[in-house]
């Protein structure tokens, strides 16, 4: 189930190339699962980056306030 859910998520990935101007596309369907209309923040997550929009950064910013770092690695499995 695990790789299932992974294969899942991660089948929504793209990879693209840099232009000479420094620029990626985000195709379609990706903006349209991201909410992405315009501006975006691109956080970095050790190994990849994750494009977000504005608002919906914000929201996870605001969830993640609630609870403590400890709280958060206490749910985490491992």
């Amino acid at each position: 189930e695990v790789r299932e859910y992974t294969r899942r998520l991660a089948g929504k990935g793209h990879h693209d190339r840099i232009d000479k101007q420094g620029r990626i596309t985000v195709p379609q369907h990706l903006r349209d699962f991201g909410a992405i209309e315009s501006d975006v923040v691109i956080v970095g997550m050790l190994d990849h980056a994750e494009i977000w929009s504005p608002e919906r950064y914000a929201q996870q910013e605001a969830k993640q306030e609630e609870t403590t770092l400890e709280e958060q690695f206490g749910r985490l499995n491992i």
